[in-house]
């Protein structure tokens, strides 16, 4: 009896592989975009859903409307397909799209990023995202041909590709930026604090006095950025969120280092410049009250300087020729590589499309990513990512071939930091950085020892050894 039921159940495993392959020697992948005789078929007509980061709520709201329907015009020609986009506000990734992954409801293409939360890898290990090495030659055959064999390999986890890379290759770049109105550029490279706070000092005296930096508390990790990158060995670390004080190890990303600056020697020190550069009147004295745009009023006269990575630069470079209908850079920037030159090519899962584990039809959300990435939409529906604009279209562009030179490989762009058993310390490590970290990058926090003194017993009462050990616990396997 046992016997006739296997041989009954291997009949009809027979009988369904033999009719695939009576009705037109058909490979079908989904019920709606199969390949037949090695054509891929795009008669049934599907509609996506496509979920993209926008401008930030507080600039005006772009109009994407139009281009959208070109597009959608366009791709029900060519592949039969149209999209629905959801643009999220930059600074409303943190909440929206842990909800977008979280909630169980289906979609089909996301933007996903290495700095973004979730994170890339861990959606990938979460299995929200589908692989797509089986896919790619046949629905993305552009993309496949077309992007280098080592970005492919960013994308990877577990083996597995699970997002196409977008834009060109990223470099976490920080320094300072001016316009015109400067009289007096550095002469020399910044390589220290002590450069920088010579360079402050001579624009002070050009210029009587008068505020130097046009600062507000969001660019106080500008700040920290500047501390960081000016040491000889210290990158970024796994653990707390870049937008705040975050952990440090030293540029061989061994998980023995890892430490927060603020318990540093350097750190009193940095303390102590900061609140010389704020008595001075290097920036103004409400700079932790007074709200600010983000952006540079090239009329305002006077010395005056910013302080940001080369992205915003690039992107406030762009607005101010667009409005003044002039060529060429109207900014000038300087960057903080200091004398370890720690420009930090980031893996180019930073930016990349994937597509969700929930999908209905994936293979026509690929030949979607396909045919977005080489068209002319990439630059106008494509732009904004975690930090701001990631289409490299801007014709002011530094040459990329000197940030490479200068680069170095960010050790840690696929490790997956579990924060599940210190999630209570983040959050409230971030509220103690906010408190107590920000009054004293900005100056405003009293005497620089006291309050550097108190910040540590902040922190460490708010639990970061326990989160430090934490990380490098999980980095032992990594």
């Amino acid at each position: 009896m046992r016997l006739s039921w296997i041989k009954c159940c291997i009949f009809i495993i027979c009988l369904v592989l033999l009719t695939g392959t009576l009705l037109g020697c058909s490979i079908f992948t989904s019920n709606y975009t199969p390949v037949v005789d090695g054509v891929i078929d795009t008669s049934k007509h599907v509609r996506l859903s496509m979920y993209l980061i926008g401008p930030p709520s507080s600039e005006p709201a772009m109009d994407y409307q139009g281009i959208v329907e070109e597009l959608n015009e366009s791709i029900g020609d060519k592949i039969n397909t149209n999209v629905d986009i959801t643009f999220i506000p930059l600074d409303e990734t943190d909440i929206e799209y842990p909800l977008i992954f979280n909630s169980g409801a289906a979609f089909d293409i996301g933007y996903v990023s290495t700095a973004g939360e979730p994170g890339f890898f861990s959606l990938a290990a979460e299995e929200a995202l589908l692989a797509i090495d089986d896919l790619l030659p046949a629905y993305g055959k552009g993309l496949w041909e077309g992007i280098a064999p080592d970005r492919w390999e960013d994308t990877k986890y577990d083996g597995e590709i699970y997002a196409v890379p977008i834009g060109g290759e990223e470099y976490r770049i920080n320094g300072f930026m001016f316009g015109d109105d400067i009289k007096h550029e550095p002469e020399e490279p910044i390589l220290s604090i002590e450069d920088m706070d010579n360079y402050l000092d001579t624009l002070a005296e050009e210029d009587e006095g008068k505020v130097v930096a046009d600062i507000g508390e969001e660019d106080a990790i500008g700040l920290y950025n500047m501390l960081i990158d000016l040491h000889k060995t210290w990158i970024p670390a796994p653990g707390i969120p870049e937008s705040s004080l975050y952990l440090v190890t030293n540029t061989g990303g061994k998980a023995g280092s890892i430490m927060h600056p603020a318990f540093s020697r350097e750190f009193v020190e940095f303390a102590e410049v900061m609140k010389s550069w704020s008595t001075n009147g290097y920036w103004q004295e409400d700079v932790l009250t007074a709200s600010k745009d983000i952006g540079y009023d090239h009329n305002a006269g006077g010395n005056v300087l910013f302080f940001g990575n080369f992205k915003r630069f690039r992107a406030i470079d762009s607005k101010l020729a667009d409005s003044s209908h002039q060529e060429g850079s109207m900014l000038k920037f300087i960057p903080f590589c200091g004398e370890g030159k720690k420009i930090i090519k980031a893996g180019s899962a930073r930016n990349a499309l994937g597509i969700s584990a929930r999908s209905k039809n994936p293979e026509r959300a690929l030949m979607l990513i396909d045919y977005i990435v080489g068209s002319k939409y990439s630059n106008e529906i494509l732009c904004y990512g975690y930090e701001g604009k990631i289409m490299d279209y801007s014709p002011f562009a530094d040459d990329p071939a000197n940030h490479e030179l200068l680069s170095i490989k960010d050790p840690f762009h696929k490790f997956v930091f579990d924060k599940t058993p210190v999630e209570k310390e983040i959050d409230d490590i971030l509220m103690v950085n906010a408190q107590y970290g920000i009054p004293i990058l900005l100056g405003r926090a009293g005497d620089p020892r006291t309050a550097v003194n108190r910040y540590r017993q902040e922190l460490e009462a708010a639990g970061i050894h326990r989160l430090i050990d934490t990380v490098k616990e999980q980095l032992k396997d990594f």
